[in-house]
C-alpha cells in the first residue's frame, strides 16, 4: 500500500511538474512566435504530451481513470495545448 502511494505522489508531481514546465514553455512560445521562433513551440507541444504519458508510465492503472467519464477531463489540457501549439506555429509561421 505504501509504495502504491509513493507511486500516486510520483505520478503526481511528475505531472504537475511537468504542467507548470508547459505553462512557461507556452508563454515563452507565444512571445517568440511573433519573431517567427518556432523551437519553443515545438517543444511546448512536445511536453504537453509528455505530461500525462509520464503519469501513465509511473502508474499505469491511470488508464482505468482516463476511460471513466471524469477522467476524461484529464485528457482536455494536452489537447487544448496541442491546438494552442498549432496556432502558435501558424503565427511563427505568418512573422517569418
Amino acid at each position: 500500500m505504501r509504495s502504491d502511494n509513493q507511486k500516486l505522489m510520483v505520478a503526481i508531481g511528475a505531472w504537475g511538474g511537468l504542467s507548470i514546465v508547459v505553462l512557461v514553455l507556452g508563454i515563452l512560445a507565444a512571445k517568440k512566435a511573433k519573431q517567427g521562433q518556432k523551437k519553443l513551440t515545438v517543444a511546448y507541444m512536445i511536453t504537453a504530451v509528455v505530461a500525462p504519458v509520464c503519469a501513465l508510465l509511473i502508474r499505469p492503472d491511470f488508464v482505468v481513470a482516463f476511460v471513466c467519464g471524469i477522467g476524461l477531463i484529464m485528457l482536455v489540457p494536452p489537447i487544448l495545448n496541442m491546438i494552442a501549439g498549432g496556432k502558435l506555429l501558424q503565427a511563427a509561421s505568418i512573422n517569418e
